[in-house]
């Protein structure tokens, strides 16, 4: 009996890469949304910085690999030769560095240098089907003015290199990672497209379409890889 009810509570996901597996067990109860928590937790704002000030900013969400931190975002949020801090919900910095950039795909990885306060990293495990169509995803995000909120969607199209939902996104939306109901994560947020105005001429955002990079092509090696360079660069800096 007892063992009825664990597997009718739980499901088992396992991850794999080249060199990484990774067995987790996950609650699926009502109560309980694994990537509501996990998108929420671990969102970040990507302040973009000159000698004048502050520039703009996009969004990022913080993972962890065994003991090592790392921040995911859209490549084309830290695309300059610029400043970037990485802002939590209490208001706390924390400096950060590109460690690796995919201007292809729009997906960049950001090494952190201090220590957070708030914000809770999430395990890096990623959802590696095709088809999610209809499948309700989330992901928190700093658009426009709006601080750290979160927002849900569903999946009207998606393929091995991207996905379309049905959600809201506007500029500084970029960067924020979607997440599934089992916390695993889908994508990157990269942009939203645009129409025509016919009222007013030009063309003009459509915030209920957002278009996600997915992250199933930064493979846990890829991360590893870019950490342990990133270790040697600062060694290199500081040989003692």
């Amino acid at each position: 009996m007892w063992s009825i009810l664990l597997t009718l509570s739980c499901q088992l996901f396992y991850y794999g890469d080249q060199e990484v597996a990774q067995i987790e067990v996950t609650k699926v109860v009502n109560s309980w949304n694994v990537g509501i928590h996990r998108s929420y937790a671990s969102s970040l704002k990507v302040l973009i910085l000159t000698d004048d000030g502050y520039l703009g900013h996009g969004s990022a969400n913080l993972f962890h690999y065994h003991n090592e931190y790392f921040v995911v975002t859209a490549a084309h949020v830290v695309d300059a030769n610029l400043e970037y801090v990485l802002q939590e919900d209490d208001g706390n910095t924390v400096a950060c560095r590109v460690i690796y950039r995919d201007t292809e795909r729009d997906i960049a990885v950001l090494k952190p240098y201090g220590e957070f306060s708030v914000t809770q990293s999430s395990p890096y495990l990623v959802n590696m089907q095709k088809d999610l169509i209809a499948k309700e995803l989330y992901y928190a995000g700093n658009p426009g003015e709006l601080d750290h909120i979160h927002v849900r969607g569903y999946a009207a199209k998606s393929d091995h290199e991207r996905v379309i939902i049905q959600s809201f996104g506007w500029p500084g939306s970029s960067g924020s990672v979607v997440f599934d109901s089992a916390g695993r994560v889908i994508g990157v947020v990269t942009s939203i497209p645009v129409v025509p105005n016919f009222y007013e001429g030009g063309m003009m955002p459509m915030s209920q379409i957002v278009m996600i990079s997915r992250l199933e092509t930064l493979p846990r090696k890829t991360i590893r890889e870019a950490l342990m360079n990133e270790k040697r660069r600062v060694k290199s800096w500081n040989p003692n």
